[in-house]
């Protein structure tokens, strides 16, 4: 009787062990993909993320504007490629892990401006300042941003940057805008463009 006894705790313990309530994969939907990010390269958008527990595949989301995705596809596991996507444009991206039980929520979105060209770095310093003008603070980061990252000695672009910044409360951002364009400016002379944000007088033999 005191072996029956022991014997039928340990049978409802193994049992418990293999139960779909104890697989951790099976109970829940998977969590979010955890630091979504987003690269440009020849091919078009290099998409990576970090696999997210229990995950069988993935959803990814774009479109023209912030939290407005039109497009989607189903990859089975990052890094993933989108093409054939249009140059010049806004992109706003986010990605959804899935197992049998679901699909998670987004992912940390990711909003950038598709192009690659150096050239067009002034024309979205300029758009960035016009939406900054206007309140689209949001808007006008991504097109400042897009500036920089397709010319990274571009001082107006950082100095208006940090004047957006300065706007939305984020000092800590703006002193490091602030301080990238005065390195820049060490380096080189200055435009009568990037005089604007300086703080002291600049003697008129170092303007070109």
């Amino acid at each position: 009787m005191v072996r029956a006894a022991l014997v039928l705790p340990i049978m409802v313990l193994l049992l418990g062990c293999n139960s779909p309530a104890a697989k951790t994969g099976a109970r829940n939907v998977p969590p979010p993909p955890q630091n979504f990010q987003v690269h440009m390269t020849p091919e078009g958008l290099r998409l990576d993320w970090e696999k997210a527990p229990g995950a069988t595949h993935y959803t990814v989301f774009w479109g023209n504007e912030s939290q407005d995705y039109r497009n989607i596809t189903n990859f089975k596991a990052p890094p993933v490629v989108l093409a054939g996507l249009r140059k010049g444009k806004l992109y706003a991206l986010a990605v959804t892990s899935w197992n049998e039980r679901g699909e998670s929520d987004y992912s940390t979105e990711q909003v950038l401006v598709y192009d690659d060209n150096p050239k067009n770095a002034s024309v979205y310093a300029a758009t960035g300042n016009n939406l900054m003008e206007k309140g689209s603070y949001d808007e006008a980061l991504v097109y400042f941003s897009a500036a920089i990252r397709l010319d990274p000695h571009d001082v107006s672009a950082y100095q208006q940057r940090a004047l957006l910044y300065e706007r939305v409360n984020r000092t800590d951002l703006a002193k490091r805008d602030h301080a990238m364009a005065q390195k820049i400016l060490k380096t080189r002379p200055l435009t009568r463009k990037e005089t604007v944000f300086l703080d002291r007088p600049i003697p008129r033999d170092q303007l070109r």
